[in-house]
């Protein structure tokens, strides 16, 4: 999750970067564009043709600032699923974390308890049953 949150940031600062690129562009040719236009009514071929190129620059920059929104839609809509699915196996990988300690728990302890089935082999495994393996005389 952390390295899918980097590279959101990462994106984000790049477009946040871009889009304020294209929008002091298109400020500046906006200004240019009022001065030509004040400028034209003086009847100079050279501010026109200057005036066409800022009208020109500005569509292209508009559309560069529109393409950049549509991008971010696009980059919010697949950090969402990279999201979801970075929680789906975050909460998997704890789930079978949590199974297998349990299960682990589990083994450990059912192999430190000494089954009661286990006979004793010691307790019962001489002849004769006394001391010293005779047995007593009836006198």
């Amino acid at each position: 999750i952390t390295e899918l949150e980097t590279s959101l940031g990462t994106l984000r600062s790049e477009r946040d970067e871009a889009t304020t690129r294209a929008a002091a562009r298109v400020s500046e040719l906006e200004r240019q564009l009022v001065e030509a236009r004040a400028s034209t009514s003086s009847g100079d071929p050279r501010l026109a043709v200057r005036l066409e190129l800022l009208e020109a620059d500005r569509t292209t920059d508009r559309t560069e600032i529109a393409r950049l929104r549509a991008r971010e839609i696009e980059l919010s809509v697949e950090m969402g699923g990279w999201r979801r699915q970075a929680e789906y196996l975050d909460g998997r990988d704890r789930e079978r974390s949590q199974r297998s300690h349990t299960s682990r728990s589990h083994r450990t302890s059912y192999i430190s308890r000494p089954s009661p089935r286990v006979e004793r082999v010691e307790e019962g495994s001489g002849e004769g049953g006394g001391e010293g393996g005779t047995a007593p005389s009836p006198t």
